[in-house]
């Protein structure tokens, strides 16, 4: 965590203060080449459950380019051999990777090429084999986010619908089973909730439901401004630290202008299921290659996937037939171009 708040650091001073993008690559790609890469990785894109403002749960990815489907072994081997030393993997995107069946041969094969795998972006935990839960032990998965946006199944159910609140606990405890047998700290767990009007009642509750299992509890704000308000900002507040003092706006344009996920494009590019490099988290809709058919270090000096970066760094016009020209998180200096 330090390291990630001082590299964002770095890329404000580049980036915004600085206006210097060539130097942002420059270090980036020097990061590649001494310590490996970065990436992210979808390992099932589909969901079971139906949260009210997930792309997922609309239908809206899998009409796009991301799909409906899941990663293979065969497939991750492929990328892992081609892509040039890649020094962590985060499994995660727009779906839950324990709907995907391969789930432990997959984790055994990022060990056995040597990768440390996290899963920080959050899993629902809601449907989970017990092969799957002894395999992110076995196979020493650094980190694993669940998010669990509730105490009781009442209000948990009300923003992860068709979710099972005592389910995703006994899976949980099923994994720090698995610690315990197996003698090891991974992975770490992290416990995600979401603040929104309908649960935030129940901070307290949920922070002692995670101490309880070993899990670093952490309050997030909610992004959907329109969706379920907070009802008692200062009391949230004084609760979580979350500063509702700042507009949702505000701190949407913020990440927006400090490439708070944009910065992906360099040094944690997304690859889908099935191949296709998206480039970022928020892409649904065009593909820059397949990384399963070409190299990845050569399909991220593709000439789109270039001007892509130029065009997020303020140096070329949008272009419309880029992801970003339909993104919220869209920095302001590039609209203004």
């Amino acid at each position: 965590m330090a390291l990630a708040a001082l590299k964002a650091g770095v890329r404000r001073l580049l980036l915004e203060r600085w206006r210097a993008p060539r130097v942002y690559a420059a270090l980036c790609s020097a990061e590649a080449r001494l310590f490996g890469r970065k990436l992210r990785l979808e390992v099932c894109s589909k969901c079971q459950l139906k949260c009210p403002t997930c792309a997922t749960a609309h239908g809206d990815t899998r009409r796009g380019v991301v799909g409906w489907g899941d990663l293979t072994p065969e497939n991750l081997t492929r990328l892992l051999g081609s892509a040039g030393r890649v020094r962590e993997l985060e499994l995660s995107n727009w779906g839950e990777i324990f709907l995907n069946p391969r789930l432990p041969e997959l984790l055994a094969c990022a060990e056995s090429a040597g990768v440390p795998v996290t899963v920080t972006n959050g899993v629902n935990l809601n449907t989970a084999s017990d092969a799957s839960l002894e395999a992110v032990v076995r196979h020493r998965v650094r980190r694993l986010t669940v998010s669990i946006d509730g105490a009781t199944q009442e209000t948990y159910a009300k923003f992860r619908v068709h979710g099972n609140l005592a389910r995703v606990l006994a899976h949980v405890d099923r994994i720090n089973h698995f610690k315990r047998l197996h003698g090891s700290p991974y992975p770490r767990l992290r416990w995600q909730f979401i603040v929104f009007g309908h649960n935030e009642h129940e901070v307290e509750a949920a922070r002692a439901l995670a101490k309880a299992r070993g899990m670093q509890f952490e309050a997030i704000r909610n992004l959907a401004a329109d969706y379920a308000p907070v009802r008692d900002p200062s009391s949230v507040a004084a609760r979580t630290g979350i500063d509702y003092g700042i507009p949702t706006d505000s701190v949407l344009d913020g990440l927006a202008d400090g490439l708070g996920f944009c910065h992906q494009v360099w040094d944690a590019p997304q690859v889908n299921w099935d191949g296709e490099l998206l480039g970022c988290c928020f892409n649904v809709s065009r593909s820059f290659g397949n990384a399963f058919e070409t190299p990845l270090r050569t399909l991220l000096k593709g000439p789109d996937y270039l001007e892509m970066q130029r065009v997020l760094t303020g140096r070329a016009p949008l272009r419309a037939d880029l992801p970003c020209a339909s993104c919220r998180l869209l920095p302001r200096h590039v609209a203004r171009h």
